[in-house]
């Protein structure tokens, strides 16, 4: 096998690093006390649904950078005819999905990222409810974590079968 950077970590650090890392779990952290005893949803749990989505879509970008079909037009074959691309394209693409390479870590993501919608909803619709916050924000916190580090644990390189 051959390994080449891939662009997925181009795709996927704003969101991990930035927003999960840097929003979400730093709040929670440095605002989790506040929360607890405030009537009011904070505002970046109310921008879950929304986030989420995005990285729904994200997630497929993801998981093409991850494909070697990628360098197909990132590599001096580019100037071949579209037909001796579509056929290369093809053949790579079926041996990549052979390997399963890419999918379980892809489909560890999408695990991840459907609890912490779950638990967003969850605390979205129990948030009047004083004494079950602390766990709500314990639960999501959890759910975040375990997302940021599915995303660390996806390859940072093209894999070619």
């Amino acid at each position: 096998m051959c390994f080449i950077p891939s662009r997925a970590a181009d795709l996927y650090a704003p969101f991990e690093h930035t927003w999960l890392k840097g929003r979400l779990l730093a709040q929670l952290q440095e605002n989790g006390d506040r929360w607890v005893v405030s009537e009011d949803l904070p505002i970046v749990i109310k921008a879950l649904p929304t986030r989420i989505q995005h990285f729904r879509l994200l997630l497929v970008k993801i998981s093409e950078a991850l494909s070697p079909t990628d360098l197909i037009e990132r590599l001096p074959i580019s100037s071949l005819p579209i037909e001796a691309k579509t056929k290369i394209r093809e053949a790579v693409d079926s041996a990549f999905l052979e390997l399963q390479i890419a999918q379980p870590p892809i489909a560890g993501i999408e695990e991840k990222l459907n609890r912490l919608d779950f638990v967003s909803k969850q605390i979205g619709t129990s948030w009047s409810d004083r004494t079950s916050r602390e766990a709500s924000l314990d639960k999501l916190r959890a759910a975040a974590q375990e997302l940021r580090d599915a995303f660390l644990a996806l390859p940072s390189e093209i894999i070619f079968p």
